[in-house]
């Protein structure tokens, strides 16, 4: 292998959005690079997202073989040249070319360096052969990661040097610190390198890093924590002028650079500052505008706009306020319009609320004036990319391995179960774990006002209620939906939340054959779930006498399982609880599970143990009976 003489930084992105903040780390090594000459070289022409925007840029692997050859002018008056003085070049035109590259990097680095004191590389993490080849010339290979977490901190220690004097760094854009030195010895546990990191001095770094450090501490670590760098009138003006110019309907990144760079050369901006606006601009026009970032950071769980420039997040389970804010009510108003019109759905003066949700499925309500004084208002509660299951709950302390085992016994057992729980207390999550229980052999019909539920299973039908249309007709409601599947020969039906008249329905359901049915309401215990459930019954209109009604609950349900938010902002399930029946004209009920909290430790952490309360639930008898295996040593 021959290592060419310039130095060759190669910057490898490990996820898409990652490049949002490449600019951002460019802008800095070209102030290190000052009075030396530079070649940037992206990977695939065809690639929107890169360093710097050449016009005219050249592929390499058409004339690299012919390259060899050339004298040094003509080398170099082949790539063209961006305003900042750097040349730039791409190596393949689109993927497909990357398999027939015929030229030896190490060749073609070796011809490059004799030209350019600085060749800088930007890569997307694949396993392509070529790109191997390119590492392996590299005297420095940054990292990009989109965040400081175990994940990324794992494949940071474990990422193999390719030659004996290559140095490996880090680049994290959220999260401990934003730079890490490869001489620097880390720790093998995530924790303790989280905490050696967050003590690091400048006496630490290498004068480059240091320089960053320094900018970071400045800037913030990304522009998701700091905008104010951009002028929010200047923003505006050029938004209104982008949106003017195009179809943002058919938008994509290549249509938007010809309008937005135009703008951008008619008005005097600093280079750091035009790669926040470019982002920003991206932002509001393809997504939901400064609410993209908070989207993006996995942390984040909740995030409520009360007013276009007050915006709080939820972050295990606390409140925290963010810098992030709308230009106005109308920008807000249109971010909101963006999220409910390609669900069918309206939001007006005659219709000031609505229900809706994301692509990935978050649950979105937003409500705006006459109804919302201080102007449109915007709650997202956000859903994991990564589904939990069941060891997840256990893990983050949800509850305890032999609930867990009860639990997936009731399932598989088909008792019916209604999940309990205040807002936000994990009653959707809970729900869609223990869905996961249900057999692949049978069919689930899930009905929801907003879809939610994301069953693993392959028999599945969602249902999803409608509002009215402008004329106040067309309307179908969870309950219409319950009737409706008790003739699409349900297995299981799952309710994602019973709120009213539909429980009756529901009730119904449970006591006509469907076994194994799931659904939530809201309510602060056991017993509260139970009354709240009689009160919904009523409102079907029935007249039914209150004997009546809980004999039916009491004869429809099995379990109630009590999940509840802590004072330290965990979610717990605090009680497992079995319905006996009736006695006295009174539902009887018997805990099998519960959580007995013992106070706050140091951090302010909600300290407890889960126990067996030590009585047999009477199903296990029936089972028994019946030939089936159970372990009572869970109940001990």
């Amino acid at each position: 292998m021959v290592l060419a003489k310039s130095q060759i930084t190669v910057f490898v992105t490990l996820s898409s959005h990652s490049h949002f903040y490449l600019g951002e780390i460019f802008s800095l090594f070209l102030s290190r690079f000052k009075q030396r000459s530079v070649l940037h070289v992206k990977a695939m022409l065809e690639s929107p997202l890169f360093f710097l925007s050449h016009p005219g840029c050249r592929v390499l692997s058409e004339v690299s073989p012919a390259m060899m050859s050339w004298s040094a002018a003509l080398t170099k008056g082949y790539f063209s040249t961006h305003a900042s003085g750097v040349d730039g070049a791409a190596l393949f035109r689109n993927d497909a070319e990357s398999a027939a590259f015929l030229c030896s990097p190490s060749v073609l680095f070796a011809h490059l360096s004799a030209l350019y004191q600085n060749i800088i590389v930007d890569l997307s993490l694949s396993q392509k052969s070529w790109q191997r080849l390119i590492l392996e010339q590299a005297n420095e290979v940054w990292l990009v990661f989109p965040k400081y977490d175990e994940e990324n901190f794992r494949l940071y220690k474990t990422w193999p040097k390719n030659n004996a004097t290559q140095k490996i760094y880090a680049v994290f854009c959220t999260g401990v610190k934003s730079v890490v030195q490869e001489g620097i010895v880390l720790p093998e546990s995530f924790e303790d390198a989280a905490a050696q990191l967050s003590h690091l001095s400048a006496d630490d770094l290498n004068p480059a890093l240091r320089e960053f450090m320094d900018f970071l501490d400045n800037k913030g670590s990304a522009y998701s924590q700091d905008r104010s760098t951009v002028q929010p009138g200047l923003k505006k003006m050029m938004h209104e002028r982008l949106v003017e110019k195009m179809n943002v309907r058919h938008l994509d990144w290549e249509l938007m650079q010809s309008p937005l760079r135009a703008e951008q050369e008619a008005i005097s901006i600093a280079p750091l500052e035009k790669v926040a606006l470019e982002k920003e601009l991206i932002d509001d026009v393809l997504g939901l505008g400064p609410l993209e970032d908070l989207l993006q950071d996995e942390a984040v769980t909740e995030i409520m706009v009360n007013r276009r420039d007050q915006i709080y997040i939820e972050k295990k389970g606390k409140l925290f306020p963010v810098d992030q804010k709308f230009l106005s009510d109308d920008h807000l108003r249109a971010v909101i319009e963006k999220i409910v019109a390609p669900l069918g759905r309206r939001i007006d003066e005659s219709s000031p609320y609505v229900d809706a949700r994301l692509s990935d499925g978050s649950r979105v309500n937003a409500i705006i004036p006459p109804l919302a004084l201080k102007g449109p208002c915007l709650t997202i509660r956000k859903f994991s990319k990564h589904q939990l299951t069941m060891d997840d709950l256990v893990r983050l302390d949800s509850l305890s391995l032999p609930a867990v085992a009860f639990l997936r016994l009731c399932v598989q057992q088909r008792r019916n179960m209604i999940i309990s729980g205040g807002t936000g207390s994990g009653k959707t999550t809970l729900l869609n774990v223990l869905s996961g229980f249900i057999s692949e052999t049978e069919r689930i019909i899930t009905i929801e006002d907003s879809a939610e539920l994301n069953l693993l299973q392959h028999h599945v039908v969602s249902l999803e209620t409608r509002p009215p249309n402008l004329e106040g007709k067309g309307m179908v409601s969870i309950r219409d939906l319950v009737r409706n599947c008790l003739r699409m020969r349900p297995d299981r039906i799952v309710v994602g939340e019973c709120r009213g008249e539909e429980a009756l329905d529901m009730l119904q359901a449970m006591n006509t054959g469907h076994d194994g049915s799931l659904t939530t309401l809201h309510a602060n215990t056991p017993t509260d779930c139970l009354s709240r459930l009689e009160t919904m019954v009523l409102m079907a209109g029935m007249d039914l006498p209150v004997r009546a009604i809980r004999e039916q609950v009491a004869s429809a349900v099995h379990f109630i399982i009590q999940q509840s938010r802590l004072a330290d902002g965990s979610r717990k399930v605090t009680h497992i609880t079995e319905v006996m029946g009736m006695e006295d004209n009174k539902i009887i009920l018997q805990d099998i599970f519960l959580f007995q909290p013992s106070g706050f430790d140091g951090q302010g952490k909600m300290m407890g143990e889960f126990k067996a309360t030590g009585f047999i639930p009477r199903f296990i008898e029936e089972l028994e009976k019946n030939g089936v295996k159970s372990d009572r040593t869970i109940f001990a």
